[in-house]
């Protein structure tokens, strides 16, 4: 949470993104035996938000290459050079903006791959692609980390009238936002497709209290809520489990 507030002021005042007090704790916790290797390291879908690739990069030695189609991946290397020297970004941090399925990368050349709720934002069988591909791309014993939505008994692909992380509607049609996945379809679309070997599976939730919807909804609804933003990690903690 710290690193993620460095990255940028304006990251303070929109709040640390409530289900990442979730995903990235739990990630850490997993690849922290690996911190003193030399590995080599991808991250699917990088943003210009994420905080874990810069992390990665001023924690560990690795070579790290974070991939996105929208030009707000350059963000990462800003975030890079609040983080570590300008020599480390360009010895161990590569930037490509560029469609994951259309990248070139090397078969078995990444010992680390996470894909963080990004798999669910691939349209139609472009999830099962992007699965495929990436298992290629990890070496023999290497780790992949997922998460994405899962709803079980209730699958179902959302589409918006607005744009979704830089896809405009077209001719008025709606944009494909996210899927929500089911237990049949993560084992279907995701696990089988990418010919990798699923080693350990954990679901996270705020099951007694939805407080995330707290801070959707209407904009008057937002605006009282806007202080909560603040301190969204101890309610994460509270909340989820």
């Amino acid at each position: 949470m710290r690193h993620y507030y460095r990255l940028a002021f304006k990251k303070r005042l929109r709040g640390f993104p409530y289900e990442r007090c979730a995903e990235l704790p739990y990630i850490l916790a997993r690849l922290e035996p690996l911190f003193q290797k030399a590995l080599r390291y991808l991250d699917i879908g990088s943003g210009g938000d994420s905080p874990l690739p810069t992390w990665l990069l001023a924690n560990t030695k690795w070579d790290i290459t974070c991939v996105d189609k929208f030009a707000w991946v350059q963000n990462q290397l800003a975030h890079a050079a609040s983080a570590t020297s300008s020599e480390d970004i360009a010895k161990r941090f590569r930037v490509i903006e560029r469609d994951f399925l259309k990248t070139e990368l090397q078969p078995d050349s990444f010992d680390v791959i996470t894909n963080i709720s990004v798999i669910e934002h691939f349209e139609g069988i472009c999830d099962t692609q992007a699965m495929a591909a990436s298992g290629r791309l990890l070496r023999p014993g290497g780790l992949y980390i997922l998460s994405t939505p899962v709803n079980e008994g209730f699958y179902r692909e959302i589409y918006v009238k607005g744009a979704v992380y830089g896809e405009q509607p077209n001719l008025g049609k709606p944009v494909f936002y996210q899927r929500h996945y089911d237990t049949k379809a993560i084992r279907s679309r995701l696990i089988e497709p990418s010919g990798l070997v699923e080693v350990e599976r954990t679901y996270f939730g705020d099951y007694e209290r939805q407080f995330f919807e707290e801070l959707s909804g209407s904009f008057m609804r937002r605006v009282v809520n806007f202080p909560k933003r603040f301190n969204i990690p101890k309610y994460a903690l509270r909340h989820l489990s």
